[in-house]
């Protein structure tokens, strides 16, 4: 178990660092998700496959030769013994007996300490989880033109949405509804919901891996980015839709688990929004994710 953690950490962050490297700063945000997506899942799939190279008859049987060779030049030689007994063991020290317990009290520790953190991880998510339903259940019911539920509840929060659910203050509802909603209708549409609940699965199990947060921080950037897009092609003026994200990006309540309005880096979404589009060529840039997926295989194999 320790070591389909070690390797799965280990790929985890040699394909986040080349998708961070290769592939952030393009503007394939749909592209961009797919490659996240299938690092998380390449993350947790790919060190459970075990591939066995077999040796070729050829080694086995220069194997076998020596074997032979070696045998009658030890019964040849006088005053060494024929055979050696199968059943002779060497004298274990108190030096070693010591490591080895060592070694067994540490594994334990570490055992013990990556299942308090997975512990921990879950808690977190059910504790979210949990004031979601709370949210839910409250607030006022009214259904959009696309059919999702949208949550009014009162006081000052930042607009978020999760599954089929808009979750909006009454503020905001009355003045800014239009713009708002359309932000959330794409989250909703694009189903970044579970993107977001597959990135929570791999987090618990990997928590101890910092390159994992970074990923889950892209990987809602590019949510973020894909609803301005959808926004911006609604039909709403780019300038009054950035001061919108300006005047919420103060919003005080976020849930990680959830695609909130002002989740992001306000200025490198404003950016994003602004910059022109990449070459189409440079997508060919992501081939070098599954490249390093068959060499992770193939590194992996017994």
């Amino acid at each position: 178990m320790m070591l389909y953690l070690l390797k799965s950490a280990l790929l985890l962050a040699l394909l986040y660092g080349c998708f961070a490297l290769l592939l952030s700063r393009e503007t394939f945000h749909r592209l961009n998700r797919l490659a996240l997506l299938c690092v998380l899942v390449a993350s947790v799939v790919l060190p459970a496959v075990q591939i066995s190279l077999e040796m070729p008859d050829f080694w086995g049987f220069l194997d076998a030769r020596d074997l032979y060779v070696e045998a009658n030049v030890t019964t040849a030689l006088p005053g060494i013994p024929d055979t050696i007994s199968d059943h002779a063991t060497l004298p274990v020290t108190d030096k070693a007996e010591q490591e080895s317990d060592f070694r067994n009290e540490m594994m334990l520790f570490l055992r013990c300490l990556y299942v308090a953190g997975l512990l921990v991880s879950l808690s977190l998510f059910f504790v979210q989880m949990f004031r979601l339903m709370r949210d839910i259940r409250g607030g006022v019911h009214t259904k959009d033109e696309a059919g999702n539920t949208v949550v009014i509840h009162a006081g000052d929060f930042a607009p978020y949405s999760f599954l089929h659910y808009i979750f909006i203050n009454a503020s905001d509802y009355e003045t800014l509804r239009r713009p708002i909603l359309a932000h959330e209708q794409a989250h909703i549409r694009l189903c970044h919901t579970f993107d977001l609940l597959l990135f929570e699965v791999v987090k618990a199990i990997q928590w101890f891996n910092p390159f994992v947060y970074l990923l889950g921080r892209d990987l809602k950037a590019v949510h973020e980015y894909e609803a301005d897009n959808a926004v911006l092609n609604f039909g709403i003026d780019a300038k009054t839709y950035q001061l919108l994200l300006v005047t919420k990006a103060v919003g005080a309540r976020l849930q990680t688990v959830c695609n909130n309005l002002s989740h992001h880096s306000l200025k490198k979404r404003i950016k994003m929004m602004q910059k022109n589009k990449s070459d189409r060529w440079l997508m060919g840039k992501v081939l070098v994710l599954p490249a390093l997926m068959a060499m992770a295989v193939v590194a992996f194999a017994k």
